[in-house]
Formats: structure tokens, sequence, C-alpha cells
């Protein structure tokens, strides 16, 4: 649901003190600056507010974090979390920075500033330029990130608000071998990310007309929308991790689907198969398929060379004491489908007979899909 830029602007200038000083992020001078530095008209100068009070508790338990307080709350910067060792760990963190006119440059403007520093923000290196967003403040982005063999999808929103830069960033990890059944689609994150924005931008100055809701776009043609049982009908897995047990409940979501098959003493063969379908973006317009092809490049794997399997994929392999231990991993894209297969062994395992095996799994898979 997009936001008036007026009412960003309102909520953000209600939220602000007067001050001298602001903090530096790296990289430019941030100093205090004097009497004669270049503001404009209506931008912020001074600290935040601790904005952490609105977000609302149905957007932290939609976002599947503890709604109470938040973890760090020192202005201006918030976080919440919900972690259960190593099986669910979930964050949401917020940050807002003011920026001011550099002392040693005069004629450049503390919206100048905060300009450069949002094509410039920390930690966006490895994740790209990001995609532009319309409706909220002056710009904004956001990114988004699937890491398979880490179970971590990632949603960052960044908007700014003349010399204001408000970060959003929402994260999940779960234990797809425990805890399957609670894997929040990507698209739900997105979606709670974008209203703790509106919530951020909005809660101290409502728009004086309220937006409707924007609809989500409709699937592509030939776009997935149930990936299916993938796990269901394979044989490899019996010969593959002879006597392990499969794990993983099935979930309720259509979008996603996949199994896994290890045990905690270490020594004995590892397989995980992942399936996740991608739903086209309200915030963006952007379809499923050029969603999953943005995931897919972000995973950049080994370099190894890739089969040709479905639109595109890559491999990626990790090896431990000169072959004693191989891993063998494999992510493909179908559509807006991405497809991960993660095939792990000890005892001197051949790097080519495990390749071989992923591939294998892999067009038996998307076989069923054609």
């Amino acid at each position: 649901m997009p936001i008036r830029r007026a009412a960003g602007t309102a909520a953000l200038a209600a939220a602000l003190l007067v001050c001298g000083c602001s903090e530096d992020d790296g990289g430019r001078t941030t100093a205090s600056a004097s009497p004669t530095a270049s503001w404009r008209p209506n931008e912020f100068r001074g600290p935040v507010t601790n904005l952490c009070t609105a977000v609302s508790v149905g957007t932290l338990r939609r976002l599947r974090v503890e709604p109470s307080a938040p973890v760090r709350a020192t202005v201006p910067r918030c976080e919440w979390q919900n972690e259960r060792g190593d099986d669910v760990n979930r964050h949401l963190n917020m940050d807002l920075k003011v920026y001011e006119p550099p002392q040693t440059r005069l004629e450049y403007s503390a919206t100048k500033e905060a300009a450069y520093r949002f094509r410039h923000l920390p930690g966006w290196e490895a994740l790209g330029p990001g995609t532009p967003v319309g409706g909220f403040g002056d710009e904004a982005k956001i990114v988004r990130g699937w890491w398979p063999f880490r179970n971590l999808q990632t949603i960052r929103l960044a908007i700014r608000v003349r010399n204001a830069v408000l970060q959003v960033t929402s994260q999940q990890s779960v234990s797809l071998s425990r805890h399957r059944d609670q894997v929040s689609p990507l698209a739900e994150l997105e979606g709670a990310a974008a209203v703790a924005v509106r919530e951020a931008l909005t809660r101290l100055g409502p728009p004086e007309t309220p937006e409707p809701p924007v609809a989500a776009p409709p699937f592509a043609a030939g776009e997935v929308s149930d990936t299916g049982e993938v796990c269901e009908g394979l044989t490899a897995p019996g010969r593959l991790v002879p006597g392990i047990t499969r794990h993983g409940a099935e979930t309720a979501d259509p979008m996603t689907s996949g199994c896994a098959w290890s045990e905690d003493d270490g020594e004995r063969p590892a397989l995980t198969i992942d399936a996740r379908a991608f739903s086209p973006s309200p915030l963006t317009g952007e379809t499923g398929t050029q969603i999953a092809t943005a995931l897919l490049r972000r995973w950049r794997g080994d370099g190894s060379p890739a089969p040709k399997l479905g639109d595109e994929a890559r491999t990626d392999h990790l090896e431990f004491r000169k072959g004693l231990s191989r891993t063998s991993r494999l992510l493909v894209r179908h559509r807006n489908m991405l497809l991960y297969v993660d095939y792990d062994r000890w005892h001197n395992a051949s790097k080519k007979a495990m390749d071989k095996e992923t591939i294998g799994i892999a067009k038996a898979v998307l076989g069923n899909r054609t």
C-alpha cells in the first residue's frame, strides 16, 4: 500500500527534534554542521525519537518476531528477534539516520548528502543496487536474498525522505529438517516489511486520505503457482542415504515443498531438496520469474561449469580434508521456481559421482513439471 510523500515527510518531521549533531556511518564527513552550512527548507535537523514503538504488534506477529520490547532500542535503531537455538531464527531491524550538510562543502546540502549515502548504503555491496519502489518518500529500493544452504531469507527496504534515510531488514532462518512448516514465503516477508516501513513513516502523522491497498500482479503465463510434492516418487534418496529417515513436514503453502535426510552423528550422508516458487511483487511490479532470476544470480556458486537444466543453473562445492568429506550443491531455475539440491557425504567421495547424483535428482523433479 503506497503512502503519500507528504505524509511520510510529516511523520518524520514529527519524530525529529532540533539538534546539531549526526551519526557517521563511514566514508564521508558528517561532523556537526555550522550555522552557515547549506541547510534547505524543511530539512530534518537532529536526532530521532524512538520509532520502535511505531511498529504495531500485528506487524511484528506477521513477521513472527516477539512483540515485546525490542532487543536494542538505542535511538535511532531498534531490533526485534525470535530465536530458538539453531532451528528458528527471525530478526527485524530498523535504522533511521538523519544527515547534515558537510562542513567542508558548505554548498553541499543535507539532502544531497543523504542522496549520496542512499546510493552507497553499507552492506548493499554484495546484494546489488536493489529495485526501485514507488510511493515511499523521495526514493526507495528493495533487495531480496535467499541462501538455501543457510536456510536464510532476507528482505531489505531503504527509503529516503529529504535528508533522512530509513532502512528496515527482515531475516528468517528455519531448519528445513525440523520446522519446514514454519517457513514464511518471501512475499510474506516483503509485504510485512513494507507495512513496518509504512508504520514508521505514518504512525505519528497518518495520511490525509487513506491509500487503497495495492493488489498483487497476476502470475505470468506459464509461471508456477504450486510446486507440488517434489520429493514424492524419487528413488535416489533410498540409495544415497540408506537407512536415514526423511525429515521435514510439508507446509500449507503451495509455493514451497521439499524434504531432508540427515543424522546427527556427522559421518553419514545427508541430502536436502528444497523447491520455492515466487509470487509477483505488488511493491515493484516484478514477475515471479524476474525475482527468481535475481535470486539465482545473487547465489554465485563456485564458478564450476553448470549443467543445462531448466532455464539456468549454478553449482557449488565444499571439500574437507582433501576430499574426506564433500558437498555438491545445485540451484536450478524453472521459470519462477528455484530448485535446490544439497548432497553431502564422507569417506573420500567422488566429486564427479556426487555431481551426477544431484543433477539426476533435479532432472527427476523438473521432469514431473514439464
